[in-house]
């Protein structure tokens, strides 16, 4: 998806309309970067988000919880496939591309 579809449906699901308010705007852009545009990643990740605040957005534990998420989404239930993810979620994280 390219960024500007992939943005609106980051929106539709984490504020329920089609564009970040402005104070979300930076985040969600970072979101979108961060999933490559995968719509079940945005879809998941914006349900996640709806209704917080945008502290929550850039929290510790979230992000925990937000790689648990993204790996469980990419391994589709696979254990051998979501530990892979895992993995590769850490090792990205290790080298800064991740915060």
């Amino acid at each position: 998806m390219d960024g500007d579809q992939s943005l609106i449906l980051l929106s539709r699901h984490a504020f329920r309309r089609n564009s970040p308010p402005s104070e979300f705007k930076d985040l969600a852009h970072e979101v979108v970067s961060t999933t490559g545009g995968l719509p079940l990643s945005l879809e998941v990740l914006g349900s996640l988000l709806c209704g917080k605040r945008p502290t929550q957005w850039r929290g510790k534990s979230f992000a925990r919880k937000t790689s648990r998420s993204l790996g469980t989404v990419a391994g589709y239930g696979n254990p051998r496939k979501s530990k892979k993810c895992w993995r590769e979620i850490r090792e990205q994280k290790d080298r800064g591309h991740l915060s």
